[in-house]
């Protein structure tokens, strides 16, 4: 179904909010564009860029359990810690020593996941990522 389509006026599909919306045309425009790269990848990055907007005030994550050596690099709060509950931002980096054990709940999906001991990790809009590197050896958040 085309994002265009899902104004119904008769509501076939009911009520659906803008993130509805937009969560159904990032998995759909894969599949429909599979055939024009330079579009689907610019329609997804549109897509990717209105999350970011929708998303920038409101926490990502949330940590719901931490033992052991664990950094929070905090993009709103320098002296927040790792603690149970605190609620995380996109752009916020998780630095974790060897000892360490720290499980998240994703917000956007109440998806957990478990981060491995001696990694950093950045929360994003859908999961917490390694830092990517660079082809010159640069790590980037």
């Amino acid at each position: 179904m085309s994002v265009f389509e899902l104004a119904d006026a008769r509501g076939r599909r009911g009520t659906m909010t803008a993130r509805q919306i937009l969560d159904d045309a990032e998995r759909n425009i894969p599949q429909q564009f599979a055939d024009q790269p330079e579009l689907r990848d610019k329609l997804l990055k549109q897509i990717g860029t209105v999350y970011d907007r929708m998303t920038e005030d409101a926490p990502l994550a949330m940590i719901l359990e931490v033992r052991g050596a664990v950094r929070l690099h905090s993009t709103r709060d320098p002296n927040q810690r790792a603690a149970p509950q605190a609620l995380l931002h996109a752009g916020d980096r998780l630095s974790l020593g060897a000892d360490a054990q720290v499980q998240l709940v994703i917000l956007s999906d109440w998806h957990k996941e478990r981060l491995r001991p001696g990694t950093e990790a950045t929360v994003r809009r859908k999961c917490c990522e390694p830092p990517t590197r660079s082809a010159s050896g640069t790590t980037t958040p």
